[in-house]
């Protein structure tokens, strides 16, 4: 079975329907060990949404029930 990803909507935020705006994390926010960034300036709310959906995906497709987010 393959799976083949969605086309990505490059339509401008303003076009998109409501919820679906891209997020934005900067390339310097991500590292090889975590992912840093001061909110709006590195890494904006959408992205930060983007980035926790992805993480629990990733943590269900596993089979685990539990994951840690840390702050500082």
């Amino acid at each position: 079975m393959s799976v083949v990803a969605p086309e990505p909507d490059i339509r401008p935020a303003s076009l998109r329907p409501a919820g679906t705006e891209r997020g934005r994390i900067g390339q310097a926010a991500v590292r090889a060990y975590d992912i840093r960034g001061v909110v709006g300036q590195d890494i904006d709310a959408a992205g930060a949404r983007e980035l926790g959906l992805a993480y629990a995906s990733a943590a269900r497709a596993r089979g685990l029930r539990r994951i840690g987010v840390g702050r500082d």
